[in-house]
């Protein structure tokens, strides 16, 4: 469960913060053009930190994972979707409704 917990953490923050490949779906892709851009909050450490974690230690085979069950190894799962909600609550406030499934409000 942690593992899809980070894996879908990660595509929701690369969703809001990243910048896309010409193929990639993101959260400028459903406002007017530079919006998202402009009042989306600037990425905090610790979501920051959860993304490089999921790719350091989910994503990707790599040395950087955490061997063993230090407390440092454990996810705040709580703490981060109560850091995201908003953000995506602000999403889905400034998105153009023609853009979004019907879905989509009830999921976040």
């Amino acid at each position: 469960m942690i593992e899809g917990f980070a894996i879908h953490l990660r595509n929701v923050i690369d969703f809001l913060y990243t910048k896309p490949y010409p193929t990639d779906v993101v959260a400028a892709d459903f406002l007017p053009v530079g919006e998202w851009e402009q009042i989306r909050p600037a990425i905090t450490n610790s979501l920051e930190v959860a993304r490089i974690r999921a790719n350091k230690e989910i994503a990707h085979l790599t040395t950087d994972r955490i061997p063993g069950t230090p407390p440092e190894k454990q996810w705040d799962c709580s703490g981060l979707v109560t850091e995201i909600r908003p953000i995506l609550q602000l999403f889905l406030s400034k998105a153009l409704p023609v853009r979004l499934g019907p879905k989509v409000a009830l999921a976040i």
